[in-house]
């Protein structure tokens, strides 16, 4: 039989068995509290979210990253603020997001632009991989257009033009590093080059008025329903689009591609939604799944526009090639200048 000591000894131990069993199952309900909160995986998102936009605001960009923030905070319960960064060409925006914690609750809205043209012509501490693209809900694709009154009916009508009196036909587009530009200055290079005269304005709205009072030849510009309107209204016509095939609302505009371009698809602008490089994979995952979700919803579709939601299917790894490939059809332009 056991003394009273041994017996008070083993129950000592139970005890304190006991007690660290529990400390370490408050440890593990801790973790799991914080990896529910802000630093983790499990219940993301459980605190307001945030989507950096590096323009500002009332513009495409801003009007797509509201309608998503909007689709969002309906999905999740959380708050989704939507801030407009904009300035230096999209690098204010990218050197405040970048400044965020890895932890997916400041998103930021990537583009051509900000996250790809930047890096290569300014000298800035960030490039097109310091934010990892999750998910892409919208694209307007660019399309070469020009007036009523223009001889030309077709894109080979306005290429042939230009051919026969080099540095004449003047294109106008939204600026001198723009993804518009770009296109205009690839259609100038290779076999079948067409030596247009880019004409950069301050935008797209005064790019868009000195084609439609005869002041340049032809626009290079992305697609809005505004545009298809004016189109259908004969105001404009449209003789080419940067997509890699035919658009379903536009079966007899050719594309770049089938012209000879192939490189001239990346002047379209996708709408793409990232976090900061390094952020839980886990937490990327769950990001992409409830954002791919937003192009099927009646709301987010109405507000952005059905001929420029995308399907919501891209993969993580596919959005990353695709800005790699951007990267590569571009870097040859902008390091000529």
């Amino acid at each position: 039989m056991k003394s009273d000591k041994a017996i008070r000894l083993g129950r000592g131990r139970r005890r304190i068995i006991t007690a660290l069993s529990a400390c370490v199952a408050l440890m593990a309900a801790s973790c799991a509290s914080t990896t529910a909160g802000g630093g983790g995986t499990g219940e993301y998102p459980s605190e307001t979210v945030t989507i950096v936009v590096p323009y500002t605001a009332g513009g495409v960009s801003d009007l797509t990253m509201r309608a998503l923030a909007e689709f969002l905070q309906k999905e999740t319960g959380q708050t989704v603020l939507v801030e407009n960064r904009e300035g230096a060409s999209g690098a204010v925006a990218m050197r405040y997001a970048m400044n965020q914690p890895a932890d997916g609750y400041t998103l930021f809205n990537i583009g051509q632009g900000a996250n790809v043209i930047t890096p290569i012509v300014e000298d800035v501490e960030y490039d097109r991989h310091t934010f990892t693209p999750v998910a892409n809900v919208a694209a307007f694709p660019s399309a070469l257009v020009v007036g009523r009154d223009s001889n030309a009916r077709t894109a080979e009508d306005l290429f042939e033009a230009a051919r026969q009196s080099p540095g004449t036909v003047s294109v106008a587009t939204a600026g001198a590093t723009t993804p518009g530009q770009i296109a205009v200055e690839q259609l100038g290079t290779g076999p079948k080059a067409v030596p247009f005269k880019p004409v950069p304005f301050p935008g797209n709205a005064e790019a868009l008025t000195a084609v439609l009072g005869g002041n340049v030849d032809a626009l290079q510009i992305n697609l809005t329903n505004d545009l298809l309107a004016r189109a259908d209204k004969g105001e404009i016509r449209l003789l080419g689009v940067g997509t890699p095939d035919r658009l379903p609302y536009l079966p007899d505009v050719p594309t770049f591609a089938e012209l000879g371009f192939e490189d001239a698809i990346y002047s379209t602008s996708p709408y793409l939604v990232g976090v900061r490089e390094g952020t839980d994979r886990a937490i990327v995952d769950t990001l992409a799944e409830l954002i791919n979700k937003a192009p099927q919803d009646e709301q987010f579709r109405k507000t952005v526009g059905d001929r420029f939601v995308t399907e919501g299917a891209e993969t993580v790894d596919e959005l990353v090639q695709y800005l790699d490939d951007t990267d590569a059809a571009y870097r040859p332009i902008l390091e000529g200048k």
